[in-house]
């Protein structure tokens, strides 16, 4: 670890001590809107929408595998919407119908991109308070908690693009980290906080350091809680494939496998199977333009877009 990653992990972890930052107020979005790279924040939304399923992949692996850091399984566990494989389904469909409406435009007052993002800073806000009513010692969804949810959002796009077969250049990449420097910036994420403020290669060099520094070893410290929930959120994916295509234990060994990482448990030969299942899954994505259109579009239909457009923008 280099001094200036030393540097940038110790202002993300004081960020412990703050809370979100307000919402911004129109009047402010409006000339933050007119000041931004438009042409850099559309090429990074539509580096998402263009590799959609296996945005989702990546996605549901840093899920899988975020169940284990305690500042972000304390809000799953308080709230008990995710505490049966129906609810935190539904749940998860929910985040991913959400992130992917805010790769449209956000910057719209009126649009069910804004609208959504708003309600997520809303509820991150109202389970702080009602989390914070109950112990008023608890903290949660701080500064370093949005760093840590900002880092799963892009790290296996910036860092491992190339093993999750998604199409794309390193000028995608690049703008994709822009892209995330606003929806952090929508989020309440302070400058201090945000990984995607200085550009991709800094951004990359946060996220390595984070996995390696937190992610990692608290997978290998993980507790009851987060292995019951992980393996929730596996059989709550089964209920859209209607057989058990993965497993908690495959979706981290999958993700752990193509970033490098050691694994310390062992897999079933049905789980060995899966990660095969999903590696073959991958290089068709890669390889095939067709497979890769099927994929997105399948991909749109299961997490219902546009149904979920019209939901937010009538609540």
């Amino acid at each position: 670890m280099d001094i200036q990653t030393k540097y940038y992990l110790k202002i993300l972890h004081e960020g412990s001590s703050y809370s979100l930052q307000p919402f911004p107020e129109s009047g402010t979005l409006l000339q933050v809107h007119e000041d931004i790279n438009a042409k850099r924040f559309n090429n990074g939304r539509k580096f998402f929408r263009d590799n959609l399923s296996m945005n989702v992949l990546g996605l549901s692996c840093t899920l899988v595998i975020g169940f284990s850091i305690p500042n972000l399984l304390e809000p799953l566990m308080f709230t008990k919407r995710s505490n049966s494989p129906e609810a935190i389904l539904q749940r998860y469909l929910t985040t991913i119908r959400h992130v992917t409406l805010w790769h449209y435009d956000v910057w719209d007052p009126n649009s069910a991109a804004r609208k959504s993002i708003k309600m997520v800073y809303n509820r991150h806000l109202n389970v702080r308070n009602q989390m914070k009513e109950h112990n008023e010692d608890t903290q949660c969804f701080t500064q370093y908690d949005m760093s840590l949810v900002q880092h799963a959002f892009i790290h296996y796009a910036i860092l491992l693009s190339d093993k999750l077969g998604l199409e794309c250049t390193k000028t995608d990449l690049d703008d994709y980290v822009y892209f995330w420097r606003w929806m952090g910036y929508f989020l309440g994420i302070r400058d201090e906080n945000n990984i995607c403020i200085n550009g991709l290669e800094n951004a990359r060099a946060i996220c390595k350091e984070l996995a390696e520094a937190v992610v990692y070893p608290a997978l290998s410290a993980t507790s009851e809680n987060s292995e019951n929930m992980a393996q929730t959120f596996a059989d709550g994916l089964t209920l859209l494939t209607f057989i058990p295509i993965q497993s908690a234990k495959s979706l981290m060994a999958f993700y752990l496998d193509i970033d490098d990482e050691p694994r310390d448990f062992k897999l079933t030969i049905l789980d060995k199977c899966r990660v095969l299942f999903l590696r073959s899954v991958v290089l068709v994505f890669k390889h095939s333009a067709l497979f890769r259109f099927v994929a997105n579009r399948v991909t749109e239909r299961i997490i219902s877009v546009s149904w979920f457009r019209s939901q937010v923008l009538n609540s």
